[in-house]
């Protein structure tokens, strides 16, 4: 695993803290007439994922809603979405954080290698079994065996990186996609000839490894927390996962919330090192998300009408995008076509 991707997996845990921050759902607002009447007529709920409409003035950015992940060959009715891509030349990936792009070459360098030489693997030689409670250690080798095909257990790597192979393994096993959505809508962007724009958004990280090593030692806190919030989502959760990915497909928001499977990012907040992370990186959480905001301001300047796609729980959330948005002042249409100005 070189830095990039290394920097890939910190940012995603960092931005499943902000999805997870406001644990409440917005609610729906009222219906209004106040839609700007050019907009097209967005009647998601009928044929395919629910998308939301975001304008002022004769300008609209379309949010696609995703869910993560989805099994591979999920059959869905993208109509709607290949409807709203003909009244745009843009689409909008799913953006990405960035961490290590200002870090010199060598440092760079020294990062790759303390990933692969030292980061890996445990101290003095030890083993999952030293390492984890007896009870967490036989539900992890009994997951192995079920998912590992046919493999040796890696017991030498940290509690970290077990969890993180295990959870592809059973990812792989089902066929199962992260950013499913993401990939699905550039591929129609892509055959109707679309611009597709891959925002990358930076943190403020001054000292990567050392927030890297932050998040790692969450996830071997003390009680192992995140590491059973894994376990947990592996041994229960597919059932969960297969069916909330059918209820993406036709817009059921609410089979959607009731679905939602075992968060492997909240045991954070019930985390040893909850008030050290917040004091530390909650400042930079919240400029990532102001960043995002102040991106997708510009495109709906720029563009009369754009595409984008975005997850559910971060739209949905008490002060996800759909809510600030509308403090911005901004009409939002929800799912069914209907709008709600600001409050």
């Amino acid at each position: 695993m070189n830095s990039r991707w290394l920097a890939f997996l910190t940012v995603a845990v960092l931005i499943g803290l902000y999805a997870i921050s406001g644990t409440s759902r917005a609610n729906p607002a009222l219906a209004s007439s106040q839609v700007t009447a050019a907009l097209p007529i967005v009647q998601v709920d009928q044929y395919g994922p629910a998308i939301w409409g975001i304008s002022k003035g004769n300008h609209v950015l379309w949010i696609v809603g995703s869910v993560s992940p989805i099994q591979k060959d999920l059959k869905w009715n993208s109509t709607n979405v290949t409807e709203l891509m003909k009244a745009t030349r843009v689409f909008i990936a799913e953006p990405n954080g960035n961490f290590v792009k200002s870090l010199p070459t060598l440092r760079l360098i020294q990062v790759d290698w303390l990933e692969h030489h030292q980061w890996r693997e445990n101290t003095h030689g030890a083993v999952l079994a030293n390492i984890l409670p007896n009870s967490i250690y036989e539900q992890w080798l009994q997951l192995w065996k079920k998912y590992g095909n046919g493999h040796n257990p890696p017991d030498r790597l940290t509690p970290f990186y077990a969890q993180k192979i295990l959870y592809k393994r059973f990812r792989d096993h089902y066929g199962l996609r992260e950013r499913y959505v993401d990939h699905a809508l550039i591929r129609i962007a892509r055959h109707d000839r679309l611009r597709i724009k891959h925002p990358i958004v930076n943190w403020d990280v001054n000292h990567f490894e050392k927030t890297f090593l932050r998040t790692r030692k969450m996830f071997e806190g003390v009680d192992f927390s995140c590491f059973r919030a894994t376990l947990g989502r592996v041994a229960h959760d597919y059932p969960k996962i297969y069916y909330r990915a059918k209820a993406w497909a036709i817009g059921d928001l609410s089979q959607i919330e009731y679905l939602k499977p075992t968060s492997r990012h909240s045991c954070y907040w019930n985390s040893t090192y909850r008030a050290a992370y917040t004091k530390e990186y909650g400042g930079q959480i919240l400029r990532f998300k102001h960043r995002l905001v102040d991106y997708y301001e510009r495109i709906i300047q720029k563009y009369p009408v754009a595409v984008t796609v975005l997850p559910i729980n971060i739209l949905l959330s008490s002060k996800g995008f759909i809510y600030l948005f509308r403090k911005l002042g901004y009409v939002i249409t929800d799912p069914q076509g209907k709008g709600s100005p600001t409050e």
